[in-house]
């Protein structure tokens, strides 16, 4: 039997395009995350004021930094290491520990999906913008937890992406 639901109109979000866990040490959990998942290379950037010229926590700038490892799987896998904060990483952290944080979607329409997100409900807590060669790229985390149970983030690819910081490769 099929039961009907009233959605309201088209859906900001597809399908999930990345899966994130936030973990203590990088370059550990690359090693360990490759024995689990069938990753043959990740690439390492890492994301701070000098390298996304605009942050913002909160509704004020922001001052954090991170690394991130993504991974060449599909969805992507990405891990997380705060350095500095404060963030939504480090509030996580805080309240629920090391592990699995969010959810990521891949948009052409930043501006657009945030705004309808936004529109159920959903409060922007973290975003930052520019860390594509041409200024382009950018990622914004809605407090979703209310309404689906998981931190969603929007995330904008660059056109053109800077050389990784480092990058592992998985031999099997």
């Amino acid at each position: 039997m099929s039961i009907p639901v009233e959605a309201g109109g088209p859906a900001p979000i597809g399908r999930i395009d990345q899966i994130c866990f936030l973990v203590a040490n990088v370059d550990r959990a690359v090693a360990t995350y490759s024995k689990v998942f069938d990753v043959t290379h990740w690439r390492g950037y890492r994301y701070a004021p000098d390298t996304v010229p605009a942050l913002g926590y909160r509704g004020e700038p922001g001052r954090f930094s991170f690394w991130v490892a993504l991974s060449d799987t599909d969805p992507q896998i990405e891990l997380i290491q705060s350095i500095e904060g404060p963030s939504i990483y480090t509030e996580w952290i805080t309240r629920h520990g090391l592990g699995f944080h969010h959810i990521g979607i891949f948009t052409e329409a930043m501006s657009a999906d945030a705004a309808a997100l936004e529109a159920q409900g959903m409060a922007i807590s973290q975003w930052g913008r520019g860390y594509g060669l041409d200024g382009d790229g950018g990622f914004t985390y809605l407090d979703s937890l209310e309404q689906t149970g998981v931190v969603i983030e929007l995330i904008e690819i660059p056109k053109r992406r800077r050389a990784p910081d480092r990058e592992w490769e998985v031999s099997r």
